[in-house]
């Protein structure tokens, strides 16, 4: 997989041979932004591709909670999403953004990232929970470690994906999420 720029290639603190070098996460840098309340559009849109900017690929739930903090918000409800989703399509339709959708855990979700930069790059996990991850990426990960390793077995596959997620719990949402994740992979395997 490509990575968006060699500084920030680090080699994997684990011992797995299995688990590809992982670039560092780069966490946007919060700053204030417009309550989605009041803002006019274009003034979203422009928070939503600041945080792409930063964060790119990102899935949109975690835009969206980043967008909402920035703004001194604390959760982001129906109606913010529904607005948040709104600036996010107007965005993609007017070229300033690409997405790739998925089906994970049951619902649709989406990963947006900037025109002409990559839509997958292999990272750490950072500050990110691990549903925060675009599942296109945990996907090439674990294709990676399924060509290192083609006979092993779903759920070791999905121990390994939490050490290299720097993650110790398999939690029923983690489990959820990796299946889908796994999955991915599974038909990405030539």
């Amino acid at each position: 997989m490509e990575v968006v720029s060699e500084r920030w290639m680090v080699l994997f603190v684990g011992t797995d041979p299995r688990i590809p070098v992982l670039a560092q996460h780069r966490a946007w840098p919060s700053h204030p932004v417009p309550d989605a309340h009041a803002a006019h559009q274009w003034s979203i849109i422009e928070g939503i591709v600041d945080i792409v900017t930063g964060e790119g690929p990102v899935l949109t739930d975690r835009i969206y909670e980043l967008y909402v903090r920035a703004s001194g918000g604390r959760r982001v409800t129906k109606p913010v999403r529904d607005i948040m989703d709104k600036a996010t399509e107007t965005a993609i339709k007017k070229g300033l953004l690409e997405q790739i959708r998925h089906n994970v855990a049951g619902r649709a979700v989406r990963t947006v990232y900037l025109p002409g930069t990559p839509p997958v790059v292999l990272r750490r996990r950072g500050d990110r929970e691990l549903e925060h991850i675009p599942p296109t990426e945990v996907a090439a990960v674990a294709g990676h470690i399924l060509t290192e390793d083609p006979q092993i077995s779903d759920t070791e596959l999905m121990r390994t994906l939490l050490t290299a997620f720097e993650r110790v719990r398999l939690t029923s949402n983690a489990t959820a999420f990796l299946d889908d994740c796994i999955t991915i992979a599974h038909r990405q395997q030539p």
